[in-house]
């Protein structure tokens, strides 16, 4: 059965993995800013839709919604996956930089779950799946407006996950670290898996701190997305599962 499914963060490159990998018996309803990047990106792929959105927005996201529900009368799955990062001490971070971040990575995908959970209770179904961070439960320096955002987007998804399950809606996140692709430039905001960068420096994520001693890979993260999406899932709910080689098993 196709299912509706709503993705954020399309343009970067786990993004584009998830379209994939999702496309053929679903219809991948993507929220950007950069509709023309977006269209250019997925060129003439069926069963792949855009919406223009600007996460900072929530009016812009509340309008966006309405859109969706208007053409397709339903939403089966939400996947916030956008997110953005910094690489600077806290010290130097300006409350803009902050705000942006924030806005992104916790606030967007609130918004986003606040006006499509609703449709949801309707039906009595629904999924969300939240793209989150090892850095969620464990520290590194440079990095703490970053962790701030993928915390409180954690404890979103379990509150979700116990205020909403008596409708048969799931939201559950995976925990993920850097893998082969992940690029953040220093000192400037930047999309998480922006690009396909080989040369992806060890800076956050050092092979050897991770117990399998190699970086992820997209298809590995694609696959446990995959599977929250199906019918195989359907009993688990509120957890956060940890995609990261073992790093977080360190604590």
């Amino acid at each position: 059965m196709f299912m509706n499914i709503v993705v954020t963060g399309g343009n970067g490159k786990l993004g584009q993995n998830i379209v994939e990998r999702l496309k053929e018996k679903n219809n991948i309803i993507l929220l950007t800013r950069n509709i023309e990047k977006t269209k250019k990106i997925f060129n003439k792929d069926k069963n792949i839709y855009s919406y223009k959105c600007d996460l900072e927005n929530s009016e812009d996201i509340n309008n966006a919604i309405l859109s969706i529900m208007r053409d397709f009368n339903k939403i089966d799955i939400i996947i916030n996956n956008a997110a953005v990062d910094i690489d600077q001490p806290m010290i130097d971070t300006t409350k803009e930089e902050f705000e942006k971040i924030m806005k992104i990575n916790l606030f967007a995908p609130y918004y986003i779950c606040q006006k499509i959970i609703p449709y949801m209770k309707n039906m009595k179904f629904g999924k969300i799946i939240n793209i989150s961070s090892d850095l969620s439960v464990r520290t590194v320096k440079n990095a703490t407006e970053y962790s701030i955002s993928k915390a409180g987007l954690d404890a979103l998804t379990r509150s979700i996950a116990v205020e909403y399950g008596e409708y048969g809606i799931r939201a559950n996140t995976i925990n993920i670290n850097g893998m082969k692709g992940y690029t953040t430039k220093v000192n400037e905001i930047t999309d998480i898996f922006s690009k396909n960068d080989e040369d992806y420096d060890d800076w956050k994520q050092p092979k050897e701190r991770i117990p399998l001693s190699r970086r992820g890979t997209f298809d590995e993260f694609v696959d446990v997305i995959e599977f929250l999406c199906s019918e195989k899932s359907n009993y688990i709910t509120g957890v956060n599962i940890p995609v990261d080689g073992g790093i977080i098993a360190k604590l």
